[in-house]
Protein backbone atom coordinates (compact mmCIF):
# COMPACT_ATOMS: atom_id res chain seq x y z
CA UNK A 1 0.00 0.00 0.00
CA UNK A 2 1.12 3.12 -1.02
CA UNK A 3 1.20 5.63 1.99
CA UNK A 4 -0.36 9.32 1.46
CA UNK A 5 3.10 11.39 1.86
CA UNK A 6 4.19 8.85 -1.05
CA UNK A 7 0.90 9.94 -3.08
CA UNK A 8 1.35 13.44 -2.36
CA UNK A 9 4.91 13.70 -3.41
CA UNK A 10 4.39 11.51 -6.62
CA UNK A 11 1.08 13.79 -7.27
CA UNK A 12 3.25 17.28 -6.48
CA UNK A 13 6.21 15.82 -8.92
CA UNK A 14 3.70 14.87 -11.73
CA UNK A 15 1.78 18.51 -11.25
CA UNK A 16 4.35 20.89 -11.50
CA UNK A 17 5.30 22.16 -14.56
CA UNK A 18 8.29 21.03 -16.61
CA UNK A 19 10.29 23.94 -16.82
CA UNK A 20 12.85 24.05 -19.57
CA UNK A 21 16.25 24.51 -18.89
CA UNK A 22 15.75 24.08 -15.26
CA UNK A 23 18.43 22.73 -13.53
CA UNK A 24 17.95 18.95 -12.27
CA UNK A 25 18.25 18.57 -8.74
CA UNK A 26 21.41 16.95 -7.41
CA UNK A 27 20.96 13.34 -5.88
CA UNK A 28 22.04 15.18 -2.39
CA UNK A 29 18.47 17.47 -2.59
CA UNK A 30 16.37 14.61 -3.85
CA UNK A 31 17.52 12.26 -0.40
CA UNK A 32 17.10 15.97 1.80
CA UNK A 33 13.14 16.20 -0.11
CA UNK A 34 12.96 12.26 0.73
CA UNK A 35 14.59 12.05 4.09
CA UNK A 36 12.76 15.05 5.55
CA UNK A 37 9.36 13.78 4.01
CA UNK A 38 9.57 10.87 5.46
CA UNK A 39 9.03 8.97 2.03
CA UNK A 40 12.34 7.37 2.56
CA UNK A 41 12.00 5.81 5.45
CA UNK A 42 8.34 5.01 4.45
CA UNK A 43 9.22 3.00 1.39
CA UNK A 44 11.97 1.38 3.37
CA UNK A 45 9.33 0.56 5.04
CA UNK A 46 6.80 -0.76 2.60
CA UNK A 47 7.91 -4.59 1.86
CA UNK A 48 7.33 -5.05 5.60
CA UNK A 49 3.69 -3.47 5.77
CA UNK A 50 3.10 -5.26 2.73
CA UNK A 51 3.95 -8.82 3.73
CA UNK A 52 2.72 -8.40 7.21
CA UNK A 53 -0.54 -7.67 5.49
CA UNK A 54 -0.33 -10.95 3.17
CA UNK A 55 0.86 -12.83 6.35
CA UNK A 56 -2.49 -11.72 8.16
CA UNK A 57 -4.92 -12.67 4.61
CA UNK A 58 -2.99 -15.74 5.01
CA UNK A 59 -4.13 -16.90 8.49
CA UNK A 60 -7.80 -16.74 7.07
CA UNK A 61 -7.01 -19.52 5.05
CA UNK A 62 -5.17 -22.95 4.68
CA UNK A 63 -1.82 -22.87 6.52
CA UNK A 64 1.17 -22.26 3.51
CA UNK A 65 4.34 -24.19 3.70
CA UNK A 66 7.10 -22.62 4.33
CA UNK A 67 8.28 -23.13 0.84
CA UNK A 68 5.62 -21.62 -0.40
CA UNK A 69 5.87 -18.92 2.40
CA UNK A 70 9.26 -18.36 1.30
CA UNK A 71 8.57 -18.18 -2.39
CA UNK A 72 5.37 -15.70 -1.73
CA UNK A 73 8.01 -13.53 0.74
CA UNK A 74 10.94 -13.65 -2.60
CA UNK A 75 7.85 -12.34 -4.73
CA UNK A 76 7.23 -9.31 -2.84
CA UNK A 77 10.64 -8.39 -1.75
CA UNK A 78 11.25 -8.34 -5.30
CA UNK A 79 8.13 -6.55 -6.16
CA UNK A 80 8.21 -4.25 -3.61
CA UNK A 81 11.94 -3.05 -3.78
CA UNK A 82 12.23 0.22 -1.99
CA UNK A 83 15.38 1.14 -3.83
CA UNK A 84 14.18 0.53 -6.89
CA UNK A 85 10.80 2.60 -6.40
CA UNK A 86 13.03 4.90 -4.36
CA UNK A 87 14.90 5.07 -7.77
CA UNK A 88 11.54 5.53 -9.97
CA UNK A 89 10.62 8.27 -7.79
CA UNK A 90 14.06 10.18 -7.97
CA UNK A 91 13.77 9.87 -11.65
CA UNK A 92 10.64 11.07 -11.63
CA UNK A 93 11.35 14.28 -9.15
CA UNK A 94 14.77 15.31 -10.77
CA UNK A 95 12.61 15.64 -14.42
CA UNK A 96 10.22 17.56 -12.98
CA UNK A 97 10.81 19.87 -10.07
CA UNK A 98 13.22 22.58 -10.45
CA UNK A 99 16.06 23.36 -7.58
CA UNK A 100 13.94 26.09 -6.94
CA UNK A 101 11.02 24.14 -6.02
CA UNK A 102 13.15 21.63 -4.42
CA UNK A 103 14.70 24.55 -1.87
CA UNK A 104 11.10 25.45 -1.20
CA UNK A 105 10.07 22.16 -0.42
CA UNK A 106 12.86 21.57 1.90
CA UNK A 107 11.99 25.25 3.58
CA UNK A 108 9.07 23.76 3.99
CA UNK A 109 9.90 20.06 5.54
CA UNK A 110 12.33 21.80 7.86
CA UNK A 111 9.32 24.38 9.25
CA UNK A 112 7.52 23.27 12.08
CA UNK A 113 3.96 22.31 9.99
CA UNK A 114 6.47 20.41 7.90
CA UNK A 115 7.89 17.84 10.82
CA UNK A 116 4.39 17.91 12.04
CA UNK A 117 3.12 16.71 8.86
CA UNK A 118 6.10 14.46 7.98
CA UNK A 119 5.89 12.71 11.19
CA UNK A 120 1.65 12.05 11.13
CA UNK A 121 2.61 10.39 7.68
CA UNK A 122 5.12 8.18 8.96
CA UNK A 123 2.86 7.23 12.01
CA UNK A 124 0.11 6.58 9.67
CA UNK A 125 1.94 4.29 7.54
CA UNK A 126 3.43 1.78 10.52
CA UNK A 127 1.98 -1.78 10.31
CA UNK A 128 -0.08 -1.32 13.37
CA UNK A 129 -1.47 1.81 12.09
CA UNK A 130 -2.53 0.28 8.42
CA UNK A 131 -4.12 -2.79 10.53
CA UNK A 132 -6.33 -0.16 12.63
CA UNK A 133 -7.45 1.42 9.04
CA UNK A 134 -8.50 -1.86 7.85
CA UNK A 135 -10.25 -2.49 11.33
CA UNK A 136 -11.91 0.68 10.64
CA UNK A 137 -12.61 0.72 7.16
CA UNK A 138 -15.70 -1.69 7.31
CA UNK A 139 -17.39 1.58 9.18
CA UNK A 140 -16.14 4.04 6.62
CA UNK A 141 -17.66 1.56 3.90
CA UNK A 142 -21.24 0.95 5.34
CA UNK A 143 -21.37 4.96 5.09
CA UNK A 144 -22.49 5.46 1.38
CA UNK A 145 -22.15 9.19 1.95
CA UNK A 146 -18.47 9.10 2.28
CA UNK A 147 -17.67 6.66 0.31
CA UNK A 148 -19.52 8.56 -3.25
CA UNK A 149 -17.92 11.69 -1.68
CA UNK A 150 -14.67 9.65 -1.95
CA UNK A 151 -15.50 8.70 -5.27
CA UNK A 152 -16.19 11.71 -6.35
CA UNK A 153 -13.00 13.69 -4.79
CA UNK A 154 -11.11 10.69 -6.71
CA UNK A 155 -12.77 11.15 -9.92
CA UNK A 156 -12.11 14.59 -9.93
CA UNK A 157 -8.46 14.82 -8.94
CA UNK A 158 -8.05 11.44 -11.16
CA UNK A 159 -5.94 9.75 -7.55
CA UNK A 160 -6.30 6.13 -8.60
CA UNK A 161 -5.47 6.71 -12.26
CA UNK A 162 -2.16 8.83 -11.51
CA UNK A 163 -1.22 5.97 -8.95
CA UNK A 164 -2.12 3.17 -11.19
CA UNK A 165 0.00 5.68 -14.18
CA UNK A 166 3.47 4.92 -11.99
Amino acid sequence: MINRTLCITLTLSLFLPIVSFAQQISDDMFRSISKLSGMEKQVGELTGVIWAGFMQGAQQHPPMSPTVQTKYKKAVDIAFNSSEMLKIVKTHVQNQVTENEANELIIWYKSKAGMEMAKAEEDASTPEAIQQMFKEARVIFADQKLVKIAIRIDSLIKGTEMTLAL
